[in-house]
């Protein structure tokens, strides 16, 4: 049973630089944990992004976004 707000809420666009930026990222983590890891960076730049009426993630938006997830 999955989180209700999750199943809701839709995936919101990326631009192709954030999701280069995303694969970047997936460098650092083994092979075996990258969709897992895909899927939860995803989701938690998402929901902040929501929060703070985003609408897209382009690479500005990436980059400062995972700068507040660092310092929560």
């Amino acid at each position: 049973m999955g989180d209700i707000r999750e199943a809701a809420a839709a995936s919101l666009p990326w631009t192709e630089g954030a999701l280069a930026r995303l694969q970047d990222k997936l460098k650092q983590s083994p092979p075996i944990a990258a969709e897992f890891v895909t899927d939860m960076l995803k989701r938690d730049t998402e929901d902040l992004a929501r929060e703070k009426g985003i609408a897209q993630i382009d690479e500005q938006v990436l980059v400062q976004l995972w700068m507040n997830l660092k310092n929560v």
